[in-house]
């Protein structure tokens, strides 16, 4: 009896001693849906082509009244590094989709529209109310490099909450706008992808990053985290004389494999 009582001790010791680890390093994945936005506009005081006398600051003051947020994801994988009781660093690799929306509401007969949407003209002699949702989409490799903070942590090391920041390294994979036409079709089609949109993007830039991180441990070697962030871009994604700062707010949720205890 005495036999099975050391070992039943022994074992809960084992748990209690593991559960009160920090993790060392680990690695993981996550998916983060975003809210997209951007800060647009330009400094170019002289007449764009296309557009008769108006400047490209004329034209981008017009077009921010019509600016709207924008539905997105992106999706990472982390390696995560405890360098000392307080801090701990959070390295990844992974795509991020961000841009902005414009809404052109209600166009009439015979309305300009995007260039290469049909004839660039609304040819719809109905009195159906319409409406285009022009997504600019800029579509990167990133490489966020975060650092977190140590805020709090419960006695058995079962959850832990960080402060955490840091930059994304953004290569861009591809630019395009999406015009999704609602309450009518041109040529049957309700969707138009569109690469030339005079906000061209830049092949590099970066973001900054600020947020919370909550991990649960919920096994031996699986943790748990969620991660809300909000970053932008402190300059413009496009090379043109249109000016293009994404900005947006999103949550990681992922789960870690846990490579060494500390």
């Amino acid at each position: 009896m005495k036999s099975y009582l050391l070992t039943f001790i022994t074992i809960c010791l084992g748990f209690f001693s593991h559960a009160q680890s920090r993790i060392k390093m680990s690695a993981g994945i996550s998916v983060a849906p975003m809210l997209c936005g951007a800060f647009t506009g330009s400094d170019i005081t002289r007449a764009a082509p296309g557009f008769g006398n108006k400047t490209y600051t004329q034209i981008a003051d017009s077009f921010g009244r019509d600016e709207s947020y924008r539905i997105s994801y992106g999706f990472h994988a982390w390696f995560n590094y405890l360098l000392n009781a307080k801090w701990s660093l959070q390295a990844g690799i992974g795509y991020a989709d961000v841009g902005f929306q414009r809404i052109q509401d209600n166009p009439k007969f015979s309305d300009k529209i995007h260039p290469g949407i049909g004839r660039g003209i609304i040819e719809d002699l109905t009195d159906n109310r319409k409406s285009i949702a022009y997504n600019y989409r800029y579509q990167y490799l990133q490489i966020p490099v975060m650092f977190n903070y140590l805020i709090k942590q419960t006695s058995d090391y079962k959850w832990i909450f960080h402060a955490t920041g840091g930059v994304g390294l953004n290569f861009l994979l591809n630019h395009k706008m999406t015009a999704n036409l609602k309450y009518f079709s041109i040529d049957n089609n309700h969707t138009f992808d569109i690469d030339s949109t005079g906000y061209d993007g830049a092949t590099f830039t970066l973001n900054m990053m600020v947020g919370l991180k909550a991990e649960y441990r919920y096994e031996k070697k699986i943790s748990l985290f969620i991660q809300p962030l909000f970053g932008i871009y402190p300059f413009s994604v496009s090379q043109s004389n249109m000016s293009v700062r994404p900005y947006f707010a999103g949550i990681n949720f992922g789960i870690t494999h846990i490579l060494n205890d500390n």
